[in-house]
């Protein structure tokens, strides 16, 4: 239950829709074998983490210099409960990874083969995104944008500045510097 409570956001047209296609996915119970019991397996094999997906969707269009996309994910990221300081993790963690490709390739590495080494590699669906990011962001500008997540981390976590709006202003900024 914990676990399924965790994937569900607060928008309610979403979490109806995500356990319908759990029950859907556990068939009627004749088909369960007379177990009418839904494990976590069943919800990790199931159900989106739609604040997990909406963060991420923030680290992308910020890195992909969208700023007019931007609104749209964050009104998303929020609708799905995503906590600011969420948000500010995922910025720095595809960031990070921007950085180590980029440092990998301005060492001589060709970019698909710096891209293969990232753990978690980059999902297949998203690899020509992640690579257009990649000439959106040379070391130069990536060391800044760096630079900036970690002041914005100090300012949210250490001054009582209103976390959203220090991270939202900073994935707008970010994103207008890819543009």
């Amino acid at each position: 239950m914990e676990l399924l409570v965790g994937a569900l956001g607060s928008d309610r047209g979403i979490s109806r829709s995500e356990l319908d296609k759990l029950i859907l996915y556990k068939g009627s119970e004749a088909q369960r074998n007379g177990t009418n019991e839904i494990t976590a397996e069943d919800v990790r094999a199931c159900i989106v983490d739609s604040s997990q997906d909406a963060a991420f969707d923030v680290a992308a269009v910020s890195a992909g210099g969208n700023p007019g996309g931007l609104s749209a994910v964050l009104h998303r990221a929020n609708a799905a409960g995503v906590a600011p300081i969420t948000i500010l993790i995922f910025l720095q963690r595809h960031f990070m990874r921007l950085y180590s490709v980029q440092a990998a390739v301005s060492a001589g590495m060709p970019p698909d083969a710096a891209m293969k080494r990232l753990r978690p590699p980059v999902f297949f669906a998203d690899q020509k995104a992640f690579q257009t990011q990649l000439r959106k962001w040379p070391l130069a500008k990536l060391e800044r944008a760096m630079t900036d997540l970690t002041e914005v981390e100090h300012l949210a976590k250490r001054t009582g500045a209103p976390q959203r709006e220090l991270i939202e202003r900073l994935a707008l900024r970010l994103a207008v510097m890819a543009k």
